[in-house]
């Protein structure tokens, strides 16, 4: 039976993932696909897989992807889909999931291994079920290296040595330039590239470094702009706006900053918000605006229509008050 995959197009988590799958099976860099947490992105990403499974009999490994309400309805007309073909539906992921979710979607699937995992990425969980399936060798150090890297990633922790850093470094401002900078088709080719840098035993390539330098250059001359021009949300909270800056970069630069308890980067480009914390609960705050993640790091869609623009101050000052009102709701109602 032929393997898709369907992962997480923002970090290396959702690539690492299906690089393992693709090792794992032979799968074809053209079987994977990529999407985010908008309902535009997933309904591109599942019309264009749609089109690639035409109607075979296939096995779809969804990973590193989350559930939000306003996603279900998509999401369940690809697995039904599949299904109705005589397929299978695999879904691994970390992130927290609802009573609600696990029963429209989980049940449906003929495996799940879902919910906020505070122990191990997507790309552990991968790795973990290909090993005791037979699928990968335990002994194959290239691939047990890698995976540390991507949990010391996806988890926020810096590794001793200054190359394993620099590494993280590279996958998220490469992703970050890939997913930010093009059209979707040729994000889509770039994400593969990775992959099949990884799949064939390597950690990157000089172009993917070159890619990730350049955006970092760019990250850096829009992040000192941002700070300059903070917000700040009682003693709880600063927001900072910028378009397509590296969300943890941005975040951790507002927290540098201020020393505040949350902070909230804005992408001014794709209308999303990001949220991370030391010590609060983000995902209270994400959920309650449709989106969601992990404890002390989640985001969330901004709703275009309310919040048509973010180009002048009085648009910024009127979406940080709609968001104090949410932030007193959330941890102080």
């Amino acid at each position: 039976m032929e393997i898709f995959s369907l992962t997480h197009a923002n970090d290396i988590d959702g690539l690492g993932s299906a690089a393992l799958l693709k090792v794992a099976y032979g799968m074809g860099s053209e079987n994977i696909f990529f999407t985010d947490y908008s309902a535009e992105g997933l309904s591109y990403s599942i019309k264009k897989l749609s089109e690639r499974i035409g109607k075979k009999s296939i096995t779809l490994f969804m990973t590193d992807l989350g559930m939000n309400d306003y996603l279900i309805d998509t999401y369940k007309k690809i697995i039904m889909k599949v299904k109705r073909q005589g397929g299978k539906v695999v879904w691994f992921d970390h992130h927290v999931w609802s009573l609600s979710q696990i029963k429209k979607i989980a049940s449906l699937c003929d495996v799940a291994i879902i919910g906020e995992n505070s122990r191990y990425c997507a790309t552990e969980i991968t790795y973990r079920n290909l090993i005791s399936g037979k699928m990968l060798s335990k002994n194959n150090k290239f691939l047990r290296k890698f995976v540390w890297i991507v949990h010391k990633s996806d988890f926020n922790k810096k590794p001793e040595k200054r190359k394993d850093y620099e590494l993280i470094g590279t996958y998220a401002m490469s992703i970050m330039s890939y997913i930010t900078l093009g059209p979707s088709e040729i994000r889509d080719k770039k994400l593969r590239d990775i992959i099949d840098v990884i799949a064939a035993g390597r950690f990157s390539s000089p172009r993917i470094v070159s890619d990730g330098r350049k955006f970092s250059d760019r990250n850096e001359r829009l992040t000192k702009i941002m700070l300059k021009n903070l917000y700040k949300i009682g003693d709880i909270a600063f927001v900072g706006f910028s378009p397509n800056l590296q969300s943890t970069l941005g975040c951790g630069a507002i927290m540098d900053k201020t020393k505040c308890d949350i902070a909230i980067y804005i992408n001014t480009e794709n209308h999303t918000g990001h949220l991370r914390s030391r010590i609060s609960d983000t995902t209270l705050l994400s959920r309650r605006m449709g989106g969601g993640g992990h404890p002390h790091a989640s985001g969330f869609p901004i709703d275009r229509k309310r919040f048509s623009g973010f180009g002048s101050d009085a648009s910024r000052k009127e979406f940080v008050e709609f968001l104090a009102g949410e932030i007193e709701k959330t941890y102080r109602g």
